[in-house]
């Protein structure tokens, strides 16, 4: 291992491990657990998205229903939250 591959490992490590666990807990106080953890859900998604024009990743159909399937889950959810209650 060179001294460029431990001084990438660590910048992946801080940024992946140490940056995204401190943004989430960030936006957890500022958001709240229910829509901090909804929100976590949509990593894949996000991922994916970007895989597509950042790296050249084909979209495949299977990956499209997927991206269908989650944002129609996340419309669920937001008009479940947000729907008058009556009681």
């Amino acid at each position: 291992m060179t001294a460029a591959g431990c001084g990438w490992l660590a910048c992946v490590a801080v940024v992946c491990t140490v940056a995204s666990i401190s943004l989430f807990f960030a936006g957890l106080q500022r958001t709240g657990p229910t829509t901090a953890s909804i929100l976590a859900t949509a990593e894949p998604l996000v991922t994916l998205l970007l895989a597509v024009p950042l790296f050249g990743e084909p979209l495949s159909r299977l990956q499209l229903l997927g991206v269908i399937v989650m944002l129609g889950g996340g419309l669920v959810l937001d008009a479940a939250t947000t729907a008058p209650r009556t009681t």
